[in-house]
């Protein structure tokens, strides 16, 4: 994630999230850029439907659990709207 993780961090430390918040944050992150097989500013809504099917599904995960997650990916969106100055998504 690079030049993502920095900035992400960066947001998290400014909000005021926990080390836990972070960590589960980051960690999710990581998971999604790895299953989506691209860096995170080109990952879109199509992956992350991809995604929570994958965590449904597969992992069998609670719809609870899948939240969690679905957070963190929530989180980095808006921050690289902040960070890129742009108004609307034009992740995927």
């Amino acid at each position: 994630m690079g030049q993502f993780r920095e900035r992400m961090i960066e947001e998290i430390e400014v909000r005021g999230l926990s080390i836990i918040t972070k960590d589960a944050y980051l960690w999710t992150m990581e998971k999604f850029v790895r299953f989506g097989q691209r860096p995170p500013n080109q990952l879109g809504i199509t992956d992350i439907k991809k995604y929570q099917l994958y965590f449904l599904r597969e992992e069998k995960l609670s719809p609870r659990s899948i939240n969690k997650q679905l957070s963190a990916i929530v989180f980095f969106i808006v921050m690289y709207l902040k960070n890129t100055g742009t108004r609307r998504c034009s992740l995927g």
